[in-house]
């Protein structure tokens, strides 16, 4: 069969077709993607091997949001298969063959052609034959991707390359000046030192913005230095297996085209930004920051010095201007990148983990002994984070939680190391969703905390750099943010909530609800929303603390959270809409203006918390909306289920805004469309159950 799975529950109209989506970058793409609520169409080679299959139908929403297609790039049916149906593609897959092919008849073929031309022709004739060989597929398969992008009406496609079609110049860049988009590699060097997979990299990129120029496609290329990270897919791809033999020892002669690394999440985050910013043009280098080979295996001798990484004497590469704002179209854009050190650090816990040691070649005994090594201590805490990111340590209040467990993936995926804070240890309601996520076998402790109880409170904050604050209330929220003092952490990021915003009777008529507002705490006594004033207390009593204390504190106030749950039973938020969807009605009109997806909340927290120039308080909130809007959009979008229609409109203090999270979108926030969001929640509250 053609296809795997059906995206007709999916987000809505955000449909994407991801090639190459079983790889190492294409894995990790089609999962931030799946977390942001989009519809994928996954391509695979071949859908009866698990090893191309598996991790993509393990990832969150693949159940419900995911199609994976076999796809041949040489084949243009298969193709539009895949492509069909999709509003945007982002062509991943570049298949480059350096070896015979695995149809044996093939390779009969190709091995009898070699001997013969080279018999016949000489080697002129044989690296040709080599350059169609290895380089035709990535130049077919990226105009067969293009023609059916453009045959199925997509405007825009997102392409990746590679910086190796940026590199080597010699003799035409200027000395001196830092290599950038306007590089192209010269080809007929590559073709003589027979780098076939750069060369296959320039050839598909240009053929592509030739095709794109000719037929009016939008095209947008990223071209990603050297990919590490860790690894969704079950073995390590050719970058991983190259870092594993510098472990080992060995020496490479790369200075032609090396410039420095990237992490796999900041490839896959960055693809999403290009294609979700459709200003976006051109060309984008993607790299942590620009660097030499020396300096490489300096940094990973330095990290790990029981391995018997080669220390290069002899710098060959003054071409390469040291840089760490090359990629600074994508910095613009929001984009900030992993540093190289908590690369490095997570692509080897990841390997470790999972990767069988060599026997002959590749990391020494010292590696192989340390595989697969884990501690336990069931005490206050749970597991060991000395192996994690450097000093990225981040502590979670409240991280089993419908926000903290999608703020813990969230930064268990820019390889933070996380102090993640539980009531009960021996509860696997609290801990078996986070310590099944990605990462956590190495970079996640759990504690547990009471938050009244400021001795509990110190094991979790003391080690870290910084402190997310979930379910404050005034003792709680006051008793974090001494410790965190205590402990010498400098920022504090906390989540309020908008209920401490409003309502607020003396608000001017026809403005809209912004940072500046707070909710009138004795109408919420009086009407006794205890919850609204907790937050509204909390916070008023955590801005006095830091500002006597000179702590830096910034808070968010998300307005009622919705979206898919990495817990196993929903949380009030959700709890309220399916009673909602179940026809009840609830009094809320004092303070409903809007709905955030989980997975803005979560992000919104971490851009915060790495933006150390964001101060204050920031509203969080796809839209300010009514609460008759919330119920129509509902019965809209499931007319099956009995929602109330409410007839009279009580909030006519509510001004409608959709950029009332200007500060957040300023940072490069995107926040998920709100039919998204209920269309995710709803598909998730189904496949656990609840509907």
């Amino acid at each position: 069969m053609a296809a795997i799975g059906d995206s007709s529950a999916g987000g809505g109209g955000g449909t994407v077709c991801v090639t190459g989506g079983s790889g190492f970058i294409g894995s990790w793409l089609v999962r931030l993607l799946l977390d942001r609520g989009y519809t994928v169409h996954a391509t695979v080679k071949n859908l009866q091997d698990e090893s191309e299959t598996k991790h993509l139908q393990a990832l969150d929403g693949a159940d419900t949001r995911l199609r994976l297609f076999q796809m041949d790039l040489l084949d243009p049916a298969s193709v539009t298969l895949a492509v069909d149906g999709a509003h945007g593609v982002i062509h991943v897959a570049s298949p480059v063959i350096l070896n015979p092919t695995q149809d044996p008849e093939a390779t009969t073929r190709f091995l009898h052609n070699l001997i013969r031309f080279n018999q016949s022709c000489g080697h002129d004739r044989l690296m040709l034959l080599l350059l169609l060989h290895a380089c035709r597929p990535a130049v077919s398969g990226a105009l067969n991707v293009l023609r059916a992008a453009k045959d199925c009406g997509i405007a825009r496609v997102v392409m990746v390359s590679s910086q190796t079609a940026m590199v080597p110049i010699p003799g035409e860049w200027p000395a001196g000046k830092v290599i950038d988009d306007d590089c192209w590699a010269d080809v007929e060097l590559l073709k003589k030192k027979q780098f076939w997979y750069n060369v296959s990299k320039i050839l598909a990129e240009k053929a592509a913005w030739d095709f794109a120029a000719k037929e009016g496609l939008q095209l947008v290329v990223l071209h990603p230095g050297l990919v590490l990270g860790p690894m969704l897919t079950p073995s390590p791809t050719a970058s991983l297996g190259l870092l594993l033999q510098i472990l080992g020892g060995q020496k490479f002669d790369i200075e032609d085209f090396f410039v420095g690394c990237v992490d796999v999440r900041d490839v896959a985050r960055s693809l999403i930004v290009l294609y979700e910013n459709t200003t976006a043009q051109g060309r984008h280098l993607c790299i942590e920051s620009i660097e030499r080979l020396a300096d490489f295996h300096d940094k990973l001798a330095e990290l790990y010095p029981e391995f018997p990484v080669y220390r290069i004497q002899e710098d060959k590469q003054d071409w390469v201007v040291r840089s760490k704002t090359a990629s600074k179209k994508l910095i613009d854009l929001g984009v900030q990148f992993i540093p190289l050190d908590k690369t490095i650090r997570d692509t080897v816990d990841c390997l470790r983990s999972k990767v069988p040691c060599p026997e002959r070649e590749g990391p020494s005994r010292a590696f192989r002994a340390k595989c697969g090594k884990r501690s336990s201590k069931k005490m206050a805490a749970i597991g060991d984070s000395s192996a994690g990111g450097g000093a990225g340590t981040v502590c979670v209040t409240g991280g089993s939680g419908f926000i903290g467990s999608w703020l813990v993936r969230l930064l268990l995926d820019r390889g933070y190391t996380v102090h993640a804070t539980v009531k009960n240890l021996q509860d696997e309601g609290e801990t078996k969703h986070l310590e099944a996520l990605d990462g956590a076998n190495t970079r996640l402790r759990l504690f547990q905390m009471d938050l009244l109880d400021p001795a509990s409170v110190t094991p979790a904050v003391d080690g870290a750099h910084g402190g997310e604050l979930l379910q404050p209330a005034v003792s709680g929220a006051l008793n974090v943010l001494r410790v965190a003092k205590d402990c010498g952490v400098a920022r504090v990021v906390m989540v309020s909530s908008q209920t401490a915003m409003v309502p607020i009777p003396e608000w001017p008529a026809g403005k809209v609800i912004d940072d500046d507002c707070w909710a009138d705490v004795e109408l919420l006594k009086k009407k006794q929303f205890w919850y609204n004033v907790s937050k509204t207390l909390a916070e008023k009593a955590a801005w006095d603390f830091a500002s006597k204390e000179g702590l830096q504190l910034v808070v968010l106030n998300p307005g009622l959270v919705l979206g898919p749950m990495l817990t196993p039973s929903p949380t009030a938020s959700l709890g309220l809409l399916l009673q909602i969807l179940g026809g009840q009605k609830f009094d809320i009109e004092d303070f409903y203006v809007g709905c955030v997806d989980v997975r803005d909340v979560a992000q919104s927290l971490i851009v915060l918390y790495e933006n150390t120039s964001a101060q204050g308080r920031h509203l969080c909130i796809e839209s300010i909306e009514r609460l008759i809007d919330f119920h129509d959009k509902l019965a809209e979008l499931n007319p099956e289920f009995p929602i109330f229609r409410i007839q009279e409109d009580k909030q006519g203090w509510v001004v409608r805004s959709k950029a009332a999270s200007k500060k957040l979108i300023d940072l490069g926030v995107q926040f998920i469309p709100f039919d998204k969001t209920i269309r995710d929640t709803v598909d998730c509250l189904r496949s656990k159950g609840y509907i």
